[in-house]
């Protein structure tokens, strides 16, 4: 199962704040958090590795302990009986 991280970074003296998301495997992405939501951060991820064939949509998301937010793919239902 692979686990996209969305990390807040606050601002430094030269830098605003950024959302970082990362999968293992896969180079981060680093967006301004300048009037950002999340989702748009994963979106540039998603959009980074298109082999996944993973939508918005197919994924459902949840805070750590620790305050970061996580996205994973969602099993889809399968019809009863199975």
């Amino acid at each position: 199962m692979k686990a996209i991280l969305v990390r807040y970074l606050p601002p430094t003296d030269r830098k605003p704040s950024r959302l970082r998301v990362s999968a293992e495997g896969v180079k981060s992405v680093t967006v301004r958090a300048y009037r950002v939501v999340e989702d748009f951060a994963v979106q540039a991820l998603l959009d980074q590795n298109p082999q996944w064939g993973w939508t918005l949509d197919d994924l459902v998301k949840g805070r750590l302990p620790n305050g970061d937010l996580v996205y994973v793919y969602k099993r889809k239902r399968l019809p009863l009986g199975f």
